[in-house]
């Protein structure tokens, strides 16, 4: 069987690449087939137009736009890096090249015309995993729009937020009228979608959890660096105050060094090239030798889980947002009774230092869900 893969993969983010790498590599390794992941880049002209969005949520989206403007400019952490930090980004982004190398990709498709042209290469289309379904983005190919007389499946597809809007619903009902079955990462949505879909909608977990440890371990066989482990590991998407607070109090309890992958100005100033330099591999070695993890990022959990390293997490979006993404982390962990991880202050902080976490305990409970996970794939592949 030969099957193309669609999600995102071009944004040199860690869980990006690595959920990638773990579906395509449990779609060739365990169910047989020959997969090959759809080299598109996202188009504007193949998403729905923004002013169909701007009714969603107006008050809030205008009180945002206003304290924004009312706030005083932060620094472009983007930019700062590419300034001081040229050598070190580059060795990233080489890094990042190298590890989706491993993968097989097909040729450059970026129109609707070049991707249906390519649809009777293959024998079943699987998109997923990945906010690829964020409604706020709403991007036809992403929902295998183009896809005809083929079977098409979703596998962890993520809406993102907690939501699907008004506007979206006429769009996700014609996009999954003929999908062969259908699956979503978190519970938010499900019946939301059901009701779109008309039949029934599969839970299943981020492609992540598909491989072993031993598997993941693997892809860092050939990365010297963090073997020595004895460190706290420091990662954030976001910028919310409160990480600093939370870093800092664990760092005063545990007494140990850190490594800091940046994304705000204060967590540059903790950051050395070779943290910035650290591709995906690296990502990996980093979490598996860690004595603790602090972190807003719903993978950096995950890998924590697989590689049984002690953590907190925080928040990436206000709770008042509306579009938060907050979803995933607390689906996951209510899933295995470890929401005392999620913190916001100091003392929240102290107790998650204080507080040991039963990993077989939480590998019990993950175990039926990977495994129904692996089942909705063995039968909706090998059909």
């Amino acid at each position: 069987m030969k099957i193309a893969l669609l999600t995102w993969f071009n944004n040199e983010n860690y869980g990006t690449v690595l959920q990638l790498t773990a579906l395509s590599d449990y779609l060739t390794t365990n169910c047989g087939a020959q997969t090959e992941i759809i080299n598109y880049l996202p188009q504007e002209a193949h998403s729905v137009s923004k002013r169909e969005t701007l009714g969603d949520h107006l008050a809030y989206r205008v009180m945002q736009t206003a304290l924004k403007k009312l706030r005083k400019p932060q620094p472009n952490i983007t930019e700062n890096i590419k300034s001081q930090y040229p050598d070190a980004l580059q060795i990233k982004k080489n890094r990042f090249h190298s590890f989706l190398q491993q993968l097989a990709f097909t040729q450059p498709l970026c129109d609707i015309s070049s991707l249906e042209e390519c649809v009777n290469n293959y024998d079943l289309f699987v998109c997923g995993s990945d906010q690829i379904w964020n409604p706020r983005i709403l991007n036809r190919v992403f929902y295998l729009d183009f896809v005809h007389g083929v079977p098409k499946i979703s596998y962890a597809a993520s809406m993102g937020v907690n939501y699907i809007p008004r506007y979206a619903e006429k769009y996700i009902r014609d996009y999954l009228k003929d999908f062969n079955a259908v699956s979503l990462r978190e519970e938010t949505c499900r019946q939301a979608l059901e009701k779109l879909y008309q039949k029934p909608v599969d839970v299943v977990c981020d492609p992540v959890f598909l491989l072993s440890a031993e598997r993941w371990e693997a892809f860092t066989a050939d990365v010297p660096l963090y073997k020595e482990g004895n460190y706290i590991l420091n990662y954030y998407l976001g910028d919310s105050p409160v990480h600093e607070t939370v870093f800092d109090t664990v760092s005063r309890l545990l007494e140990l060094p850190s490594h800091t992958l940046p994304s705000s100005k204060p967590a540059l100033q903790r950051s050395t090239e070779e943290d910035i330099a650290a591709g995906p591999a690296e990502f990996l070695s980093l979490v598996k030798n860690a004595s603790f993890t602090v972190t807003d990022s719903f993978h950096a959990v995950c890998f924590c889980l697989i590689f049984r390293i002690p953590f907190c997490v925080i928040y990436k979006h206000s709770e008042r947002d509306p579009f938060n993404q907050n979803s995933r982390i607390s689906f996951l962990l209510k899933k295995l009774k470890l929401e005392n991880r999620i913190v916001s202050c100091a003392e929240d902080a102290a107790a998650a230092v204080a507080t040991p976490i039963d990993f077989d305990e939480a590998h019990r409970l993950l175990a039926p869900f990977i495994k129904h996970s692996k089942e909705y794939l063995d039968r909706n592949v090998t059909k």
